[in-house]
């Protein structure tokens, strides 16, 4: 992976992305579509891989590592069942969640029936407060990723 990315230099500049159907269209072989895939990652264009990955993926479907990318990148599938009375602490807890993420970015959040348990950076201290807690109901647990502001510039 980026084996042709040798100098520190190249990674001080971000390289700009055309449309995903531009690229796919250039793309002769699998090697091709993976060597993008990797230059997005590299630049933390994650979204943008994950685009490429499941566009390589459809045009190249033999190809392993393809599809594997194209799996692992791709945005969770989460299903909530509504037919839990306590799945309102659960919902309670998401919209609590969307309303301070702005807060939180880049920490891990303990949220129970919507009402904040525990946040920090650390994965380690995360691991340490989980040990004391005992879970009743729901309770989310995730860290909230940053915004990355300037993904279409």
């Amino acid at each position: 992976m980026l084996t042709n990315m040798t100098e520190p230099s190249v990674y001080k500049t971000m390289p700009t992305f055309a449309t995903i159907e531009t690229m796919a269209n250039g793309w002769q072989n699998p090697v091709q579509a993976k060597a993008d895939v990797d230059l997005a990652l590299a630049v933390g264009r994650h979204k943008v891989a994950a685009q490429l990955a499941a566009k390589g993926h459809l045009l190249f479907p033999d190809d392993d590592m393809l599809e594997r990318a194209a799996r692992v990148l791709a945005p969770p599938n989460v299903r909530v069942s509504p037919a839990d009375p306590k799945s309102k602490g659960l919902n309670e807890s998401v919209i609590w969640l969307r309303e301070h993420e702005n807060e939180y970015q880049g920490e891990w959040v303990v949220i129970q029936d919507g009402k904040l348990l525990f946040h920090t950076a650390s994965s380690t201290e995360l691991s340490e407060y989980k040990k004391d807690l005992s879970f009743s109901g729901y309770t989310l647990v995730t860290k909230i990723q940053p915004y990355d502001l300037n993904f279409y510039a």
